[in-house]
Order: C-alpha cells, then structure tokens, then sequence
C-alpha cells in the first residue's frame, strides 16, 4: 500500500525530517522549524520527491534509510547527546514493550506468575 496521509504520523514525520535534513546537507536532528523560508520550501520539496519516490511496501524503505542514518551519522563517536534537542522523553517503561511482549506479560500475569525479566 503507498505512503498516505494516514501514514504520516509522529514517528515517520520524524524518520522522514531525518532523512531528508541528511539530502540537504544539514545534521540530520535539525528541527525543520528552525530553517528559514527558502529551506523549508527547498525540504518540502525534497520530502514530496522521496515520499513520491517510495515503493509500494515503504516501510522498510523508510525505516532502512532512517537507520542508516542514525547509525552512522548520528550514533558516531563525534555525536555529543548535550546538544541534541529532545522533543520529547519516555518515563514510562510500558510505552517501550512490543506488542509480543505486553502479550507474554498479561499471559505470564494472568496465570498467576510474576513474569521475570
């Protein structure tokens, strides 16, 4: 199924803010805010051309060019988390299980077993 609207979420708005920050030569955790009007139009640009260009089955696509980003242009040894932004931090340790996981707690829960970690 293409990219949709629908499919333009927090998580793949950030994916795709990365991966095209990273086309226009800019380190890829700038905040499209933050650039002015000749940029955005220039990342919008760029952003309809990738979203364009993305096969039917996108996820992998976006999610492998996204890694490949956060691998070795932000997760490097140069990379200094005190000047990185965050939009946004996650206290909550139920928020960071896979579905398959919160399924093997409630079962483990459910039987009466303490599940263990």
């Amino acid at each position: 199924m293409p990219f949709t609207q629908e499919d333009f979420n927090q998580e793949n708005a950030t994916r795709l803010n990365v991966i095209i920050m990273k086309q226009m030569e800019k380190p890829p955790l700038t905040r499209y805010y933050s650039l002015g009007q000749a940029l955005k139009d220039k990342h919008r640009r760029l952003l309809n051309e990738y979203i364009a260009s993305l096969p039917e089955d996108w996820e992998p696509k976006l999610v492998g060019d996204f890694n490949t980003i956060v691998n070795e242009d932000i997760l490097n040894e140069d990379f200094d988390p005190s000047k990185q932004y965050v939009k946004e931090i996650n206290t909550d340790p139920q928020m960071l299980l896979s579905p398959e996981q919160e399924a093997w707690i409630k079962e483990e829960t459910d039987a009466g077993k303490p599940p263990v970690f």
